[in-house]
């Protein structure tokens, strides 16, 4: 194996004869539902309004047009399964989160420079021969002068008619691995979007 990601790490973990399905006989893989469409329009409007590519105010008609967009993305199984009322629910709470992430992040960093975003990871596993693992960082930003790396922007989106949740900062996207480790990883990521 040349590299293992995020998603095949987890899907050991949870059962390694799902990972062989999914991985190595490569059965049907999971292609997302109205949950990943949520969050896929999430991450984009978030990365379009930190990239200063999308105005702010737009947040929450760019949410609206991209969960749509997502959501026609979706196999047609899954298409059948969506209820309009659900998907109604999930727009309302769009609108009311995709305004808060620049706010929530200003408020928890102060002021910030976005020096990268959506770099790839590929890195040795120690112990593990050759493989590699493989992950993205969603952001770099520079803060005064510390440099902060936050891994994935994650919302817990109170779906089903309860009030949206704050946003919330998971610094790296791995398990298992040590905080020694990690800050290695940092440093390696960090260079490289530096040189550049």
């Amino acid at each position: 194996m040349s590299h293992i990601s995020f998603s095949g790490m987890k899907l050991w973990n949870e059962c390694p004869y799902k990972y062989k399905l999914a991985y190595i006989d490569k059965a049907a893989k999971f292609e997302g539902n109205i949950y990943t469409a949520f969050g896929s329009a999430m991450h984009t409007v978030c990365e379009k309004n930190l990239l200063k590519e999308w105005k702010q105010e737009d947040s929450p008609q760019n949410f609206i047009d991209c969960f749509f967009r997502e959501i026609e993305r979706l196999p047609e199984a899954e298409k059948e399964k969506i209820e309009e009322k659900f998907v109604e629910q999930m727009i309302e709470q769009g609108k009311k989160l995709a305004p808060e992430a620049i706010p929530y992040l200003k408020d928890h960093f102060g002021e910030f420079e976005i020096l990268s975003s959506e770099e790839n990871l590929m890195e040795s596993i120690e112990g593990k021969g050759k493989t590699k693992f493989k992950g993205f960082v969603d952001l770099f930003i520079k803060m005064i002068n510390i440099t902060l790396l936050t891994g994935k922007l994650a919302l817990g989106a109170g779906i089903l008619g309860k009030e949206p949740t704050r946003w919330s900062l998971i610094s790296l996207h791995y398990t298992n691995i040590s905080l020694e480790r990690s800050i290695i990883l940092i440093q390696k990521a960090l260079k490289r979007t530096l040189r550049s």
